[in-house]
């Protein structure tokens, strides 16, 4: 029997999300000025009470050592250290992604207050998402999420570019979505189960082709929503499109939910074929790693060497779940944290780059920025070694974790291969830094700089500078997180 409020407690931050969105939108259309504004701030409050339901939710799970998986609405969704760990990094990233929506709202005007709004609603589509144990509620919530980012593509609606963006995004999430519905109904008939515990004792180490088929279908689909090679072709025209405050949402949260939901279909349903899809994940995860790294290479738009570096780094994360083990869940869990905070970090730097009004988007409009402006070119130059993966930034521990895993599982090809993309990567990187420093003469950014953006870049790099001082805590924490969902411990 459905214990309704004890349900509706273990997922009061979702609703309190939507709710808060529906009442934003309602207060804000009586605003006369400032609707912008109001809108954000009114949208931060709501993220952040979320937040804290959520860190009492995470100290009832964590801290208990008998904390158990609860399967809620009739095995519709369930909420376990793993949910909750990918539910707090989603929000938290929201919280960011507003905060930096604000600081643009200081210096560009801006009149569309529906973008806070459509970002907390998406917000709650993930959240709804990483903790889904059945294909139906799986469904229902990546619609939640995916219908407001179409709308936040496009919506620069002045601009033939981010329209295109838009369209592109929408046309092909419209594709990844069919392609999840017809894998999932095909799995549906070979088990005749649509929850996740169902269809995993259906399965059992028992592989048909209509199986086979199905799981297929749904990878492609996730790997849609990650951008992974081959299905990667939207990511450097929508990140390039999309206003640049909505690309760095793109690449934090809805990379967060699709990939720790990716692992969670994998390693809970679909355990009993891991012998099928393991070759399948190994393959998109090498390709990804190799294509983003060299499609980065001649990239002179910055959102654009973003986008193919986001690539890269999802199928340096992938790496992780092809080992098959706990070890290599864990690790990919540590480097999805770190990217989030290496990310949010460029993209706050990012949005300082303005000159004479326009954002600088052209990376070698960045030459001699360390002569004008040495704090900003030292944040970016730390992001960059880090996502290179230069010792001892956070972004090194995050790639010799998952390498770590790959050699402790005997994964060499894949070892190599994720070294020597790596390596690939370097090259981009350093030529951004390169331009800083030691090309051109140096032309002046817009000041001054927002104290919010300045506030997030800085205590981003901190983080990726003072890692090493405690790079175990988040390797407890992850291990922590992936002890009561995973089928193989």
């Amino acid at each position: 029997m459905i214990n309704i409020f004890n349900d509706l407690n273990l997922i009061s931050p979702e609703l309190y999300l939507i709710l808060g969105s529906m009442f934003v939108l309602l207060t804000v259309s009586f605003c006369k000025t400032q609707q912008h504004k109001a809108a954000i701030f009114l949208c931060f409050i709501t993220a952040s009470f979320a937040l804290i339901i959520l860190f009492f939710q995470a100290f009832n799970f964590f801290h208990e050592e008998n904390a158990t998986r609860e399967v809620i609405f009739n095995s519709m969704l369930s909420v376990d250290r793993y949910s909750i760990f990918s539910r707090i990094l989603i929000l938290a990233s929201g919280i960011v992604i507003i905060l930096m929506m604000y600081a643009k709202a200081t210096f560009q005007k801006e009149k569309d207050f529906e973008v806070p709004i459509l970002a907390l609603l998406s917000i709650a589509g993930m959240m709804l998402m990483v903790g889904c144990t059945s294909l139906i509620s799986l469904y229902v919530s990546m619609e939640i999420m995916s219908l407001p980012l179409y709308i936040l593509a496009a919506s620069k609606r002045d601009d033939s570019i981010s329209t295109e963006a838009g369209m592109k995004y929408f046309i092909l999430g419209s594709l990844s979505s069919c392609l999840y519905l017809f894998g999932a109904s095909l799995i549906y008939g070979f088990t005749g189960q649509l929850s996740f515990d169902g269809i995993f004792q259906a399965v059992d180490n028992r592989i048909d082709p209509a199986l086979l088929f199905g799981i297929i279908f749904i990878i492609t689909s996730f790997c849609f929503k990650i951008s992974a090679v081959p299905f990667h072709m939207w990511t450097p025209d929508v990140y390039q499109g999309s206003p640049t405050i909505v690309t760095s949402f793109f690449a934090t949260a809805p990379k967060v939910a699709s990939f720790t939901l990716f692992g969670r279909l994998l390693f809970d349903p679909f355990f009993g074929a891991a012998n099928q899809w393991q070759q399948i994940v190994i393959f998109i995860a090498l390709a990804s790693m190799l294509i983003g790294s060299l499609g980065a290479i001649v990239q002179k738009n910055f959102k654009r060497l973003l986008a193919y570096s986001s690539i890269g780094h999802m199928g340096f994360a992938l790496s992780g779940f092809a080992s098959g083990e706990e070890s290599g869940i864990s690790s990919a869990l540590i480097y999805l944290g770190i990217y989030v905070t290496m990310t949010l970090t460029i993209f706050a730097c990012i949005l300082m780059l303005r000159r004479d009004g326009e954002e600088v988007e052209n990376i070698y409009e960045l030459n001699g920025l360390a002569t004008n402006h040495p704090y900003m070119a030292f944040a970016i130059a730390v992001i960059m070694f880090s996502m290179a993966g230069v010792p001892p930034l956070a972004g090194f521990f995050a790639k010799f974790v998952v390498l770590q895993a790959l050699v402790a599982n005997s994964l060499y090809i894949t070892a190599v291969i994720f070294v020597i993309a790596s390596i690939i990567a370097a090259y981009y990187y350093l030529n951004v830094i390169k331009i800083m420093y030691f090309e051109g003469n140096a032309v002046a950014l817009d000041k001054p700089f927002s104290i919010i953006l300045t506030s997030i870049a800085a205590v981003g790099v901190v983080i990726n500078l003072i890692y090493f001082i405690f790079p175990t805590s988040l390797f407890d924490i992850a291990r922590s997180t992936v002890e009561l969902f995973i089928r193989i411990v």
